[in-house]
């Protein structure tokens, strides 16, 4: 009986690992953002329960190749963007280098007093500051959820269209250079709204980087929280063997 239940376990596993690398195979060939066959479908096509085609598009959804939307279905996703750890360029600029299309949905944006954020960007924790709360987008495709701050001094910046304009680049037009950056990076699961935004079916890992920009003269011009989509996005890193 043992062996039998053991036999019966081996081969369910051969099946959806069978399935994984006929999705894994699709998802080379297929565009991003085109559908891949759903739970029922894939159990109809290689005759299996719905449970071992549900594990197989888990497996493939875990490596990065293939999104689940709630609801609607599931999809080959983006290849990630690499982005080097060690030159600051703006996200509209990464995206360009990458013959992409940068865009934005603004979720919020105006000024607000919060001494807490003030005080560790130097702040007087009664001025207001500039909160701009956007998903960034790569070829209308969200990658990330950004909450920008900046000193209350730059809100002229309020006037652009950040939908499509570059924060960077409005900064520099009104006399401010973004110099040099200094940050972290930790990891998380997305919170529904974040879900939501993304277009990412929960549980889904972020990779949240937190950074802190200063301008030519050493002061804090923006603190900014970027959440990445994990399999989306991805830093190139290099160092030096220690000896």
């Amino acid at each position: 009986m043992a062996r039998a239940t053991s036999d019966k376990r081996e081969k369910r596993k051969q099946r959806y690992q069978e399935i994984s690398d006929w999705l894994t195979a699709q998802c080379a060939t297929l565009p991003p953002g085109s559908a891949v066959p759903s739970e029922a479908q894939l159990a109809e096509q290689f005759k299996v329960s719905r449970m071992t085609a549900r594990h197989a598009l888990e497996t493939v959804r875990a490596a990065g190749r293939i999104e689940r939307r709630k609801g609607v279905g599931s999809f080959v996703a983006q290849a990630a963007l690499h982005r080097t750890e060690s030159v600051l360029r703006s996200f509209s600029d990464e995206i360009r280098r990458r013959d992409g299309e940068p865009s934005s949905i603004i979720i919020e944006q105006g000024l607000v007093v919060l001494p807490s954020q003030a005080l560790l960007m130097g702040l007087d924790p009664h001025d207001p500051m500039v909160r701009i709360d956007r998903v960034r987008c790569s070829d209308a495709v969200p990658v990330a959820r950004e909450i920008t701050y900046l000193p209350g001094r730059l809100r002229a910046v309020l006037k652009r269209d950040f939908a499509t304009a570059s924060l960077h680049q409005a900064l520099r037009e009104l006399g401010t250079t973004p110099a040099r950056a200094t940050g972290y990076v930790t990891a998380r699961l997305a919170s529904p709204e974040e879900g939501e935004l993304l277009r990412q079916e929960l549980p889904a890992a972020l990779l949240v980087e937190s950074r802190t920009v200063s301008d030519t003269d050493g002061k804090v011009i923006e603190s900014t929280e970027t959440a990445y989509v994990g399999t989306r996005w991805a830093m190139d890193t290099a160092a030096a063997v220690s000896r």
